[in-house]
């Protein structure tokens, strides 16, 4: 489903319950039009059959593409985790979020201040999954998530 609206998701419409041994996958995306400026993200979760299970694209507050893509990623983490999703995949197109998200690579955070916090809350949803990975993936196999970033 997707959603234009301030709530991640329609919460009234019935929603399928996961198994607890089935991995979800989400895919995330932000952008900023122009870099700095208005931002929005989108992302999809999608069951184990690759069947959508929510889908959103929302505009935000001004700010840069960096914190737009941890904007997504942070509100497709809590989507799941509303969704009751224990067991998640995640890719996104951004290095940066993902190497800093998995504690690798000389992260740019410490050069900006407000990637910090977005950092340590992507880092506190992290242990509320039972299985979690993420992984980087190139622009053209995030494409799904990429258009609602930039609809």
């Amino acid at each position: 489903m997707k959603d234009q609206t301030p709530g991640l998701f329609d919460a009234s419409a019935p929603q399928p319950k996961p198994e607890p041994s089935e991995i979800y996958r989400l895919e995330f995306d932000g952008a900023c039009e122009p870099n700095p400026g208005v931002m929005q993200i989108g992302f999809v979760i999608r069951d184990p059959a690759g069947r959508i299970v929510s889908e959103v694209s929302r505009k935000l507050g001004d700010g840069t593409n960096n914190i737009a893509e941890y904007q997504a990623l942070i509100h497709g983490l809590r989507a799941a985790l509303d969704l009751g999703i224990e067991n998640l995949d995640v890719q996104g197109d951004s290095l940066i979020v993902v190497t800093a998200t998995n504690g690798r690579g000389k992260p740019i955070h410490k050069r900006h201040p407000n990637i910090q916090p977005l950092l340590r809350e992507v880092r506190a949803l992290l242990p509320r999954f039972r299985h979690i990975e993420i992984r980087h993936v190139p622009r053209e196999f995030n494409t799904h998530a990429d258009d609602l970033s930039t609809a």
